[in-house]
């Protein structure tokens, strides 16, 4: 029966096929650094629809308008936030801490990261969505 942490890195690892070609420890570096670009980019995202959704909120177009404006903004920094996690450098310099060690704890990290960027994926996607709605009430409405 396996342990729980191999059971993380197996069924995260073996699926790239990653971890016949090399270590575990070395899949998951693979899978951070294509967590890290991908993160970045939703990061570019989200950034600007920030942006744009402050030059939107001073308008003077009624306060349904404004409250749900400010909704996007603060769901917006809450996927920022997600996503400056996501890109976290972690330390794995411990004393005592065996090679073995070291290796489970960055492929839980890298289990971690993406699970929280499938977390801001799905988050950018509803408050695009959302703010697409927002946006089309409003130009059919004036």
């Amino acid at each position: 029966m396996m342990k729980y942490r191999e059971r993380i890195i197996y069924n995260n690892f073996s699926l790239l096929g990653k971890a016949k070609e090399s270590n575990a420890g070395s899949a998951a570096y693979y899978i951070m650094d294509v967590i890290d670009s991908k993160t970045s980019s939703l990061l570019t995202h989200v950034s600007i629809m920030i942006d744009i959704c402050g030059f939107l909120y001073p308008n003077n177009n009624g306060a349904l308008y404004r409250i749900l404006i400010l909704a996007d903004i603060l769901t917006y920094l809450l996927i920022a936030l997600i996503c400056l996690r996501t890109i976290f450098v972690v330390s794995y310099k411990k004393q005592g801490c065996t090679v073995n060690n070291i290796i489970i704890s960055v492929c839980i990290e890298a289990s971690r990261r993406r699970f929280y960027y499938k977390i801001a994926l799905l988050l950018t996607i509803t408050a695009t969505m959302f703010f697409a709605a927002i946006l089309s009430y409003e130009i059919i409405l004036h």
